[in-house]
């Protein structure tokens, strides 16, 4: 097929991104709470334990190198190189197929001497048993990468939903099943099996995806050698961009993987239970991914958008589009933090959790903002090709992390809350060092100071509102029902829909949003808004 077919807007494709990755966060956010009645705060904590260095790994072989393939492709289809664009979706894909079977082998054998590095024997078990997913996911987000480098992210898309569905199933019953039958530490292992079944049955799809529609229409070329030659470029140029990129990501992965082994290793000599504080940090952070999610899908999108105008030096376009980012991320991020802190309590209680995760949604609303413009500001950089420089940016933010951690949680006053303070350096430093280098290649000052005001005061707005709603509507169903849970379920659904459309209404009011930005959109989107919004765009 010709390489423009099935190019999706950027729009269309963050819509579709958002519209999964939400599904998928709803699930992840439902499934934490069943998880712990089935293990308890302790083997939550274990649980956590497992994936944080389960992720660490994970990271090596399942962003850095799709990431590249995403950004390689984008590059190449946008210089008509169409023979090249399929021959370094294939070489990589053979790369990642042996580093895959690699890492799988490598985590199996040393997850012994990293339960003992971690100082808990109870991860080996579940290391060990994740050990095989390694091998599926490199796989997997190679397809991933090359689907998203042509634009299209339907597969994408669709392959998380299964993958997360199949995930939440069978962890939940294979781990009632082993932990029924066996102690806490099968039951664990049991709670990681769901990840291995979805990645296949996620890849099985992709594969199918890609046997439907795998070729890109190109003229042949004769002389072998050449090609053959070309291939190995190919392959170099890929490695090139996958190194820094995936040194990004696992610093980023880095700072959650140093809250668990700081806090595990103070805590106790506080006094403190690490493995139950460790689990509440893992249940905020289940939580605080559900808008993340929605900057992932639009970084997704960002990175071979940004990169293809980048290769064809389209510097007007390379400004509408970090424009455009910038303008999506804080209308998304700013209400989601704001929402979340105003409806911590009622979240909470819907989800069984206690109040340090309460006071954790609270005092970390700033940071989900922060970070969701580092986690944009990454994918714009490295779509102008500074990657080293994202790279040695997070890695700063991180070494400054890491001493606010130690600090901050070692003062009883903070304990576990230190790690809240941990992370506002570790994503403010990068920011401003990725502001610099924007505006020095964009050679222009992105102004976003007024934007930003206003969809801050639409998000307390908003806020506001939805914490007056929450309060009206239980006052109301508590004078007809006596169901507590059901009452607070209800009363939420309906402050979150309130809020949502109070925001969209204050946006409108202020010419935050104009009708031009939404043209971008589905118009089976544009449907769902209410027409008295409708009817004030401009």
């Amino acid at each position: 097929m010709d390489e423009t077919s099935d190019k999706q807007s950027f729009g269309k494709g963050f819509v579709i991104l958002t519209a999964a990755g939400l599904l998928i966060k709803v699930l992840s956010v439902f499934y934490n709470p069943l998880l712990r009645r089935i293990l308890g705060e302790e083997g939550v904590g274990i649980y956590s334990s497992v994936y944080y260095v389960f992720n660490f790994v994970y990271v090596i072989g399942n962003t850095g190198l799709p990431s590249a393939i995403s950004k390689n492709i984008s590059e190449l289809l946008a210089l008509q190189r169409y023979k090249d664009a399929v021959n370094a979706f294939k070489i990589t894909r053979l790369f990642l197929f042996a580093l895959g079977l690699f890492l799988s082998l490598s985590l199996f054998a040393f997850a012994g001497p990293i339960s003992k590095m971690f100082g808990n024997s109870s991860i080996k078990i579940g290391l060990q048993v994740l050990s095989p997913t390694l091998f599926i996911t490199c796989l997997l987000s190679c397809y991933r990468g090359y689907f998203q480098g042509r634009g299209n992210v339907k597969p994408t898309a669709v392959s998380q939903i299964f993958e997360q569905v199949f995930n939440v199933v069978f962890s939940l019953l294979i781990a009632y099943l082993l932990l029924k039958y066996g102690d806490i530490e099968l039951g664990v292992a049991g709670a990681t099996t769901g990840t291995t079944i979805g990645a296949i049955v996620a890849l099985l799809i992709l594969i199918s995806y890609y046997n439907k529609d795998k070729t890109i229409r190109v003229s042949k070329i004769n002389a072998k050698e050449k090609v053959q030659k070309r291939k190995a470029l190919l392959l170099k140029k890929v490695i090139k961009y996958s190194i820094p990129m995936t040194i990004c990501v696992l610093i980023q992965n880095m700072g959650m993987l140093f809250d668990n082994i700081i806090a595990s290793r103070i805590l106790p000599t506080m006094g403190m239970n690490a493995d139950a504080l460790v689990g509440n940090v893992f249940n905020y952070n289940s939580l605080v991914g559900v808008p993340i999610a929605i900057i992932t899908s639009l970084s997704v999108v960002v990175l071979p958008a940004i990169s293809r105008f980048a290769a064809l030096d389209d510097m007007k376009n390379l400004r509408k589009n970090t424009f455009y980012a910038y303008k999506l991320t804080f209308l998304v991020s700013v209400p989601c933090a704001v929402g979340l802190m105003s409806l911590s309590g009622p979240i909470c209680k819907i989800l069984g959790y206690n109040s340090v995760i309460v006071n954790l949604l609270v005092l970390g609303v700033l940071n989900i903002v922060l970070m969701s413009v580092a986690q944009i500001q990454v994918s714009i950089l490295q779509g102008f090709g500074k990657i080293n420089v994202v790279t040695f940016h997070s890695f700063f933010g991180l070494v400054c992390k890491i001493v606010a951690d130690i600090v901050f949680i070692r003062m009883p006053f903070f304990n576990i809350y230190g790690i809240l303070i941990g992370n506002f350096v570790y994503y403010l430093v990068p920011i401003l060092m990725n502001s610099l280098s924007i505006r020095r290649t964009l050679r222009c000052k992105i102004k976003m100071a007024k934007r930003i005001f206003l969809i801050v005061v639409s998000s307390v707005l908003m806020g506001a509102a939805a914490i007056l709603c929450h309060r009206v509507v239980s006052f109301v169903f508590g004078l007809i029902s006596k169901h507590v849970y059901i009452n607070n379920v209800i009363a939420t659904v309906i402050s979150i829909v309130v809020g949502a459309i109070v925001y969209v209404f204050v946006l409108t009011v202020t010419k935050s949003i104009r009708k031009k930005d939404f043209d971008v959109f589905p118009k089976k989107l544009l449907k769902v808004i209410p027409s008295f919004i409708k009817n004030r765009l401009t």
